[in-house]
């Protein structure tokens, strides 16, 4: 029998996906190796997957990607004031492309980022401590995250919810730390369209 509260999960459901067609999976004790098998074929990942894919392949480059400049001037030479380097964010865009896990949509949101904090930076001169906009790690969005690292294989898919287009997934990593992301589907393949620090969410 139905429930009132099986009803407005369900409408809640349907709201969020915007069609009836809806897939959801929960699994709180899912690991990296239920999630994706290393050598998967990347038209092959669940929504999860994709995700669980990325995160590996910024484990593994995410030390080169912080060697490119974005910003240029301040804090290493406080005689001039911060501004965004264009030409290394677009070479930054580039190589997160070579993942292979992101969609266009996402790399032109971080684009716009870009543009963002460089009109702030124009509007506020500034030389010191961080330039506003790169206070944290663009790809986690946030400071402290490296412990991550030493819990992707224990991670917990909380929730997913998919359509034939778009998905919506929820993973913790550590207690402290939990993310959502937001995919689509492209020719059969999963693409991070934008990912949300939910940290502070219970």
């Amino acid at each position: 029998m139905m429930t009132l509260k099986h009803v407005l999960v369900a409408l809640a459901l349907a709201s969020f996906v915007g069609c009836s067609d809806v897939k959801t999976e929960q699994n709180n004790i899912a690991t990296q190796s239920q999630l994706t098998a290393p050598g998967t074929d990347s038209n092959k990942l669940s929504p999860a997957g994709t995700v669980v894919a990325f995160l590996n392949w910024y484990k593994e480059n995410e030390d080169r990607l912080h060697e490119i400049d974005l910003v240029s001037g301040g804090l290493k030479d406080t005689t001039t004031f911060y501004s965004v380097n264009f030409k290394e964010t677009e070479r930054y865009l580039a190589e997160l492309k070579k993942s292979g896990f992101l969609s266009d949509k996402y790399l032109h949101n971080l684009r716009q980022h870009f543009k963002s904090a460089d009109d702030h930076l124009k509007r506020h001169p500034q030389n010191d401590s961080y330039a506003p906009g790169f206070e944290y790690d663009l790809i986690m969005k946030a400071q402290d995250y490296w412990e991550l690292w030493d819990n992707l294989d224990r991670l917990q898919l909380s929730e997913q919810v998919m359509t034939d287009t778009t998905a919506y997934v929820r993973l913790a990593y550590t207690d402290y730390y939990k993310a959502k992301y937001y995919l689509s589907n492209h020719n059969n393949r999963w693409l991070i369209d934008d990912m949300v620090n939910d940290a502070y969410q219970p």
